[in-house]
């Protein structure tokens, strides 16, 4: 039996869990208003926090190659004003500072490795980091 027709009988559709993708971009909705929430201002300027700015950036294009580790990583992603995190290409000095003076020497390396470990999200774990944030945002 194909898996439509099982969901289908279980009653179940992927729009009911929510596909991959929509949980991402839920929790990136909710995980950013924490960030900036939690910063209360620019990590690399001292203005407003506008945007949750990553150090190291990800994108779907390089996802097979890694860096999917950082998208929710508390560390690698801060609030950042709109000047910084996007005129100023994230201000990656400024940036770097800020992470070495929170987390200690070594922090930018360990991001690295993090960066270049491949991870596949599984839906258990985006819908727990989707309900950790949303209850941290209350």
């Amino acid at each position: 039996m194909k898996k439509t027709k099982l969901r289908k009988r279980k009653g179940l559709s992927r729009r009911s869990k929510g596909t991959i993708g929509t949980l991402k971009e839920k929790l990136w909705i909710v995980f950013s208003v924490y960030i900036r929430n939690r910063d209360k201002k620019c990590v690399t300027c001292g203005g407003g926090a506008e945007n949750a700015g990553h150090y190291i950036h990800n994108t779907e294009r390089l996802s097979c190659y890694g860096g999917n580790e950082l998208w929710y990583s508390e560390q690698n992603i801060n609030a950042q004003c709109v000047r910084c995190n996007k005129w100023k290409s994230g201000n990656l000095t400024k940036y770097a500072e800020y992470l070495e003076s929170v987390y200690g020497q070594g922090i930018l390396q360990e991001l690295r490795k993090k960066y270049l470990l491949p991870k596949k999200w599984k839906r258990e774990e985006l819908q727990e980091l989707l309900e950790r944030y949303k209850n941290l945002n209350e």
